[in-house]
């Protein structure tokens, strides 16, 4: 046993015992094991507590009115009651806290931390609706510093749902109290039997004040673990992932799984204990009666486990149908320009968002037919063990065995306590199954690690990581690619080529050559599948994220900017804190600056969703500015000035030009007022370099495909061939 358990793992030998398989699969034995040891304790701490106070609720017919008077328990709820009542579900409460810490210690490593959301994702999938898998990866951890307020939080959430509990359990008795008091003859004058009912309205009325008061919310991280993780994703998963679903999967499913975790978990908690507690005071109440009301508990866990079954794949394709019914919006809502472009372009929109919705509410309606069936059949095995209950003791009270006021108490826990606990528990198992149908695709997505993991350990293999200081050199070794969605159309095809710090570097050709395809593979959106693409002498795969980005910087051929300000747009550039002065230098170098001026808000004026408030020229240029504010060693522009009308690209071109002497420059594009003055310009075909040179050099070869591009796109003149 690891020194970080505590000594409760020496009570459970087996839980502490490494368990071969997945991590998940032993937190989970872990976690029933613990949870056994708590009800087992709960049980006995309960038990000795109601007959250490000799409840003597049956009240044997032989017994004089005197006798019962003088005994007066079989009448009399006393406040100590439910204080040793209330000693046991804290008992409960504090063991299943015991249990949890202990699960976390156990869990914790070397380094301190410890996955999150393991339990449910135990549940998740050990489920009735899961094929238990035979690994499991931990997602995402968080320091173990971090638990503390969480864990707090949780045991006073915890201790407020049994003392809730507990004080319902007391409710019933107290009815049944009452009714004994007013019902069966005694020697107590009308006076001590006002008294009497007094105190017990009194405690009642405590009991109900405590059961509300104890009642708590509680909140949820999930959305921000999963928005966390969806960024850190490589971009290969966005172009097999539609956005619209990333999207449902933020709002929908994790409302559902919210859900789950706040109102469904509390009313889980409470019912449970309220069960357990109730069965065992029903069991000295009658046994008989009690194993009368339990016959039907069988059938219920078969009923429920089949609704489990049916419920739980019904779940998983409504939130699908949601996603996709969200992602066909977003996306025509997105581009309503262009669906307003064309003939009946809102009704084709239209009816494919109402395909989506029309295939929801199918689902959803048999969802709704099979809770009603499952309602149906819980209510009606209910109805006939209450039926046999009150038959049989109805026949034990006429026969002078149980008093009235017992057999009213025992309806009362029966109908109230348990029978309305049970069918919270049916309820929370329903919404469960729901949950873990749902949320499949989160715990997923939260799971789920890069492909193509950068390098985020300070030590790795033993070696300690040393950051970059970046000169600008960049080196393409043999680079072959082909996009995960089409692997086996290779992109590029082995292409080398070195770039120099400090120099302007032109790639041209015809499109789908893999001219941006480079781009991305600089930026590591993608990993070449062979070959290596070195900064500085060092791979990008052993770079950091932050390092790479920190010297590497893009203005693409569509520029998107952020439903903010001018000024923000360009801070986000760059990690450290901008100055005013700074945004407006990189403005002017992008010649931006007069445009922004002009605004009646100026710097702070919004651009609105994907800067629609600009034109396409003016969003070039606030995304170079964007750039520019970064000092990266490395710019790329990817068709960058294609926006341009003639003279702002000539200005621009100059800002870059001058910014050029101190950084390396990548430029994508076909226009030849931006490549004649790169230092190289390299010409590929194919996937491969096919020329390479300074732009007269490559114009000066007879037979190049570099000039003959060139006259291509001059129509054969010759002003610009000089």
């Amino acid at each position: 046993m690891s020194v970080r358990q505590p000594l409760v793992g020496l009570a459970v030998e087996e839980a502490a015992q490494p368990h071969v398989g997945s991590a998940c699969g032993a937190l989970f034995d872990r976690a029933r094991t613990v949870t056994v040891l708590c009800l087992i304790t709960t049980c006995l701490l309960a038990t000795v507590a109601l007959w250490r106070r000799s409840l003597n609720f049956e009240g044997p017919a032989h017994r004089s009115p005197g006798a019962a008077q003088s005994d007066d328990a079989f009448t009399i709820l006393k406040a100590e009651i439910i204080i040793y009542s209330t000693i046991a579900v804290i008992g409960l409460a504090s063991l299943t806290i015991a249990g949890f810490v202990f699960i976390a210690k156990g869990t914790i490593g070397e380094d301190g931390q410890l996955g999150s959301y393991s339990a449910l994702r135990a549940v998740h999938r050990t489920s009735l609706l899961s094929v238990p898998p035979t690994e499991f990866e931990w997602s995402r951890s968080v320091h173990s510093d971090s638990l503390a307020p969480e864990i707090i939080l949780y045991s006073c959430g915890m201790v407020c749902l049994y003392a809730a509990a507990a004080t319902n359990l007391a409710m019933p008795r107290l009815f049944g109290a009452i009714i004994n008091l007013v019902s069966v003859p005694s020697a107590m004058t009308p006076l001590e039997k006002r008294a009497r009912l007094n105190q017990e309205a009194l405690e009642l009325l405590i009991c109900l004040v405590l059961s509300n008061l104890f009642s708590g919310g509680k909140g949820c991280i999930t959305q921000k673990e999963l928005f966390s993780n969806l960024l850190r994703q490589e971009v290969a998963m966005y172009d097999e992932t539609k956005s619209g679903e990333l999207t449902s999967r933020l709002s929908n499913d994790v409302t559902t799984l919210q859900d789950a975790l706040t109102v469904n978990l509390s009313v889980g908690v409470r019912s449970l204990a309220s069960v357990i507690g109730g069965t065992i005071i029903l069991f000295i109440v009658s046994t008989r009666l009690t194993l009368m009301m339990l016959s039907v508990i069988p059938l219920a866990a078969i009923a429920t486990m089949c609704y489990a079954r049916f419920v739980g794949q019904l779940s998983k394709d409504y939130q699908k149908e949601l996603a996709s019914s969200t992602e066909v919006a977003t996306e025509a809502l997105s581009s309503i320009r262009v669906v307003k472009t064309f003939p009946k372009g809102e009704a084709k929109a239209e009816t494919r968002y109402a395909h989506h919705i029309d295939r929801s509410y199918a689902i959803g309606l048999r969802k709704s037919l099979g809770f009603g069936g499952f309602s149906w059949i819980v209510g009606m095995l209910i109805f006939i063990s209450m039926t046999a209950v009150v038959w049989y003791g109805a026949g034990l009270v006429l026969s002078g065995a149980m008093l009235p006021g017992t057999l009213m108490s025992f309806l009362f826990y029966t109908l109230g306590s348990i029978g309305g606990s049970v069918a919270g528990l049916s309820e929370v198992v329903s919404k469960l199954a729901e949950t873990v149908g749902a949320t499949a695709k989160v715990f997923e997505y939260i799971d789920r690690e890069p492909q193509h993991a950068a390098a985020t350990a300070e030590i790795s293999d033993g070696v300690e990581y040393q950051p970059l200081i970046c000169s600008g050199r960049l080196n393409f070794t043999e680079v072959r690619f082909a996009y995960p969605t089409r692997g086996d159309i290779e992109v590029l095809k082995g292409i080398t080529f070195a770039v120099e710090p400090g120099q302007t570097v032109a790639l041209v050709g015809h499109s789908g050559v893999g001219k941006s395809t480079c781009i991305s593979l600089i930026l590591r959106f993608y990993d070449p599948t062979a070959g290596v693409i070195a900064l500085d002498g060092r791979s990008l795969a052993t770079l950091k994220d932050d390092c790479l980005r920190r010297n590497v910087s893009l203005v693409a051929q569509e520029p998107v900017l952020f439903s903010t300000s001018i000024m923000d747009n360009i801070k986000y550039g760059s990690d450290r804190d901008i100055t005013q002065e700074e945004v407006e230098s990189a403005a002017r170098a992008a010649n931006c600056h007069h445009f922004i001026s002009t605004f009646p808000e100026g710097y702070d004026t919004l651009v609105g969703e994907r800067g629609v408030q600009l034109s396409g020229g003016q969003k070039q240029r606030v995304a170079i500015a964007r750039s520019m504010v970064a000092s990266p060693k490395i710019l790329l522009l990817d068709e960058a000035t294609s926006a341009l009308d003639a003279e702002n690209e000539r200005k621009v071109q100059e800002a870059l030009e001058e910014l050029s002497s101190s950084r390396t420059t990548i430029v994508v594009a076909h226009r030849l007022s931006t490549v004649q003055n790169a230092d190289v310009v390299i010409y590929m075909e194919d996937g491969r370099v096919a020329e390479s040179g300074r732009h007269h050099q490559l114009l000066a070869l007879k037979d190049g495909k570099y000039a003959a591009l060139v006259r291509q796109q001059l129509h054969g003149s010759a002003s610009f061939l000089e």
